[in-house]
């Protein structure tokens, strides 16, 4: 909790504006010791808390036009950490035809594609998305479970926000193939790897 109306002689300064992170909450009063109107944010950006009208203002601030800025506040959070069960599978993603050529190319993603909720919490804070990228990173590099692929060798940028990349395949048989590409499953979390093959 705290006072955040700092008191100048002939002025005062007031927070206008703030990010409250993914997981938390902002519970905003109009008064003094949390007291008057009070507002709550969730997580999101605002740059605009205040003023609320208040005929109290007055006699609190001695604001003439009844309008008050924000003067207390508590913070809260409540975020828990990605928790899941990995899993692992081949995955068709297309196919390639080799009768007119020993080469085939096309597009994939590689890297992590994140619960819709996490990614948003990744898009408005930095920090969180570095802790949401470690902690699948860990799971997945845990001896807690059997794996046919060593995620321990898997670069950081393998579960950092998937990117499209173009990649290629070659075979001479000049028959038609599925790519199947594998990837790592925990939840509504995938890892997409870059390793592929034809079947």
């Amino acid at each position: 909790m705290t006072d955040f109306f700092e008191y100048m002689p002939g002025c005062t300064v007031q927070i206008k504006s703030m990010i409250v992170r993914p997981g938390c909450l902002a519970e905003l009063w109009y008064g003094f010791d949390y007291s008057g109107i009070k507002k709550t944010y969730s997580a999101g950006i605002y740059t605009n808390v205040g003023p609320v009208e208040d005929h109290n203002c007055n006699d609190m601030f001695g604001y003439t036009d009844s309008l008050c800025p924000p003067v207390s506040a508590r913070f809260s959070c409540s975020m828990s950490k990605i928790e899941c069960t990995p899993r692992e599978e081949f995955r068709k993603i297309g196919s390639c035809d080799f009768e007119n050529s020993e080469v085939c190319s096309f597009t994939a993603l590689e890297g992590a594609e994140y619960a819709d909720d996490i990614q948003e919490f990744m898009k408005m804070d930095d920090d969180l998305a570095e802790e949401f990228t470690k902690e699948l990173k860990d799971i997945f590099t845990s001896n807690e479970w059997e794996s046919e692929f060593d995620w321990s060798e898997g670069n950081v940028e393998l579960f950092n926000p998937t990117v499209e990349v173009e990649e290629i395949l070659t075979s001479k048989d000049g028959k038609k193939h599925d790519i199947q590409q594998f990837v790592g499953i925990c939840d509504q979390n995938i890892v997409f790897t870059n390793l592929f093959r034809l079947v």
